[in-house]
């Protein structure tokens, strides 16, 4: 039996989210647990982008609340405890083109303080190895996704909250992509998917948002 390592949850209760002075989506209630995969869907408009970045603490909710507990320790609500216990992963790939693969994924190993075997391993997981030496600017849309994925897995966090993490990859990248994810299930990690593909994990929920109703 595989051992669990991360024993971080988060849970929503009444959570809503705006958009400056717009409401976006009102009265989730969400269960994020240690070993689970959830899959958000919702039209475009619904809010799922927006609440991946309230689960990160990159934006304040409108109401409701985020509770994080780690172990039998709940944590204070704030945008820091987000931060420090969720890797967001957004549209953007955030890597630098004129660096190398091996070059960004240096820099993510530096800043998150993780040891330098995590760049090995997260090539063969990601199925990088051949473009370790390639600079990014020549890259394909899906191989840059595939790269820009890897500062997740250095990141060393237990909440994955992931924005259409699939998008511009093929089957073969996906394949890795989904590896990823159920090892980190496996280590205790939970992961949130906002996905409009088709994506899918043995025993996953999913939640979907509606878009709010627009006043006549």
């Amino acid at each position: 039996m595989t051992q669990t390592r991360f024993q971080t949850r988060l849970e929503t209760h009444g959570l809503s989210l705006a958009r400056g002075a717009r409401p976006v989506a009102a009265n989730i209630e969400l269960s994020l647990l240690p070993g689970s995969i959830t899959i958000l869907r919702g039209a475009n408009g619904s809010g799922k982008t927006t609440l991946l970045r309230a689960l990160a603490g990159l934006l304040t909710p409108s109401g409701g609340s985020i509770t994080l507990t780690n172990g039998e320790t709940k944590l204070e609500q704030c945008s820091e405890n987000c931060r420090h216990h969720g890797a967001f992963f957004g549209h953007a790939n955030a890597i630098k083109d004129r660096m190398t693969v091996a070059e960004n994924l240096k820099f993510w190993i530096k800043l998150y303080q993780q040891p330098i075997t995590q760049l090995d391993q997260a090539l063969r997981q990601l199925r990088l190895d051949e473009l370790r030496d390639r600079s990014t600017d020549t890259l394909s849309a899906g191989q840059k996704r595939r790269v820009g994925f890897c500062r997740i897995l250095m990141a060393n966090k237990p909440i994955w909250l992931l924005d259409e993490p699939t998008a511009s990859m093929d089957a073969t990248s996906i394949a890795g992509l989904k590896n990823a994810v159920e090892t980190h299930r496996d280590k205790g990690g939970c992961i949130l998917i906002a996905t409009h593909d088709a994506i899918t994990f043995e025993n996953a929920k999913e939640l979907t948002l509606s878009a709010p109703e627009v006043a006549a």
